[in-house]
């Protein structure tokens, strides 16, 4: 594998928007001697309501010329093409964090792969097992429509990217411990693997 240089990431709650520590952080990161920079698109507010501030997106270029430094981007963290109540808008984000960087001379735009929730819209988490109704999981038929919709759509995107020269990166994310502990558990019980063979046995 050919390796282009060493890159770092720039934390997005840490500038939130501030161009001057955007610019204190890039500096010091080119005194340190890495290659590579990953802004977070959603750090720099360079999107506002799934279109892309054109305004805010030439101050960070202007902002990103003055080092010598190359350039990824990462797309907000709660981005989810499997997110159906929000698709429209989760797709215009997608769309614009692509135009974004171009715009600011990047070729890697980085997603992490979709996410179904556990819970319904509004559900606090552990409520279902509180209410004995453990768990609303949705159904094969529904995660397959999902997975399908986001392959589509990432299909159509890759189309739109590769046109301004842009590639997708798709990475790995950390689970929801809790919500997957609890997907995992519903398996269980309903396998009947939660109690010891003695206890089920009559």
């Amino acid at each position: 594998m050919h390796i282009k240089g060493i890159g770092i990431n720039i934390d997005s709650p840490t500038i939130d928007g501030d161009l001057d520590l955007l610019e204190k952080a890039l500096g010091d990161f080119q005194d340190i001697g890495f290659d590579y920079v990953e802004i977070p698109v959603h750090g720099v507010d360079a999107i506002f309501k799934g279109r892309l501030n054109w305004l805010q997106t030439r101050l960070i270029t202007d902002i990103l010329k003055k080092f010598k430094l190359k350039y990824t981007v990462h797309g907000p963290n709660l981005l989810n093409l499997m997110d159906p109540s929000n698709f429209q808008l989760q797709k215009d984000i997608f769309k614009s964090g692509i135009e974004f960087t171009n715009a600011v001379g990047a070729e890697i735009f980085v997603y992490h792969s979709g996410k179904i929730p556990l819970q319904a819209q509004g559900e606090i988490k552990g409520e279902g097992i509180r209410q004995n109704s453990f768990l609303k999981l949705p159904s094969p038929k529904k995660i397959e429509r999902l997975k399908k919709i986001e392959i589509e759509t990432l299909q159509e995107l890759a189309s739109f990217a590769k046109d301004l020269g842009v590639t997708i990166a798709i990475e790995n994310i950390s689970p929801d411990v809790e919500e997957e502990s609890i997907w995992e558990l519903s398996k269980r019980f309903n396998n009947d693997e939660m109690l010891p063979p003695s206890v089920l046995t009559p």
